[in-house]
């Protein structure tokens, strides 16, 4: 019963601009993820997963956040950022000192990425192990491997959903272990 409620929800094709909408979808891409090592007993429960991955631009959109993270893994930021746009809008879901909604680059910087990285030991390394992608959306579960500057290890999991319009990241709304974000990190 469960993974015909996702696969309704996952066959579910989103209508523009609605911010309602918006949310459906970020919840639908969320499903994507948990569902992506799930083998269903169901006929017809993932193959309707598969066939909308095929969308027009899914296939370029996916090799644009693969390439952005295979360039951050290289040391190069610059080429992280500049794959978003500059009104990039960035949610990091939670109630973390790190949580909230970020809008454009340079406060995206300001108030996330340059405090983070002040408080790791040589930053931290994001492994994508999947890409899932419809249209101008693409999932992407990741594994990270840090430590803080104290010596706490911060190994998260991710799953980052991305839009992407005009080549550009537009939105991304990252989800992850509060949790461990609050252990290493403080409130």
């Amino acid at each position: 019963m469960i993974a015909d409620t996702r696969a309704s929800a996952l066959a579910w094709r989103p209508q523009p601009v609605h911010v309602a909408n918006r949310v459906h979808r970020a919840a639908a891409a969320f499903d994507v993820c948990l569902l992506s090592g799930v083998k269903s007993g169901r006929s017809g429960a993932l193959p309707e997963i598969h066939r909308q991955v095929g969308s027009v631009g899914a296939a370029e959109n996916k090799e644009l956040i693969r390439n952005m993270f295979a360039e951050l893994s290289k040391g190069n930021g610059e080429a992280f950022l500049g794959s978003m746009a500059d009104d990039v809008r960035f949610n990091l879901i939670g109630t973390t000192k790190y949580s909230g909604t970020f809008n454009g680059k340079q406060e995206l910087i300001s108030k996330l990425l340059a405090p983070l990285s002040a408080q790791l030991e040589g930053g931290i390394s994001i492994t994508p192990e999947n890409f899932i992608a419809d249209g101008e959306y693409v999932a992407m579960q990741a594994r990270g491997t840090s430590k803080t500057k104290d010596g706490k290890s911060y190994n998260n999991t991710y799953c980052q959903v991305f839009r992407i319009v005009d080549g550009k990241v537009k939105e991304l709304t990252e989800y992850l272990d509060t949790e461990l974000v609050t252990s290493a990190f403080g409130k």
